[in-house]
């Protein structure tokens, strides 16, 4: 590469709850590393990456206690931080938490528009109009922006284009 990257992502969990149809992480029974090698790596790249865009992505990133604590020490370093979420765990409290923290941005999963597509392609229902409340929520906050991540399907496809009216 002629050059550093520009951005990392971070799997900070191998942990989900959400039995999706495209993913099987909720089968893993793996322990998340701990806080401080996390804190190490993350101290690593800011040495050697400088200002770079770090995503905590998983499993369910929100699942960590810690993971607050680990993007404010990220945005410390210089870091625009980003993490993906289903949604389930971003109640008002973790909401202004991420907000307080420096999060600049959080991928929502939302894979179509119908209420029966979403529910089913993530395993639960009730994750439309979670993800829906959980948009509402942020939007409350300076930050993070919410951007919507949609993996396209033959099931959603349909739908993508009331979902970005929608966005």
């Amino acid at each position: 590469a002629p050059a550093v990257p520009d951005q990392v992502h971070l799997s900070v969990t191998d942990r989900c709850f959400l039995p999706c149809q495209h993913c099987d992480i909720w089968r893993n029974k793996a322990e998340d590393l701990p806080e401080e090698t996390w804190a190490r790596v993350i101290d690593e790249l800011g040495g050697w990456l400088g200002k770079a865009a770090m995503n905590f992505v998983g499993g369910e990133p929100l699942l960590r206690r810690d993971l607050e604590r680990l993007m404010a020490r990220a945005v410390r370093l210089g870091f625009t931080v980003s993490f993906n979420t289903n949604g389930w765990l971003l109640y008002e409290r973790r909401a202004a938490a991420l907000s307080e923290a420096g999060a600049s941005v959080a991928y929502l999963s939302m894979d179509g528009f119908r209420e029966a597509t979403v529910d089913r392609t993530r395993g639960r229902v009730g994750t439309w109009a979670k993800v829906r409340e959980v948009c509402d929520r942020l939007d409350r906050h300076p930050n993070p922006r919410v951007i919507v991540a949609c993996i396209l399907h033959g099931e959603n496809a349909a739908e993508i284009p009331d979902l970005l009216r929608w966005v």
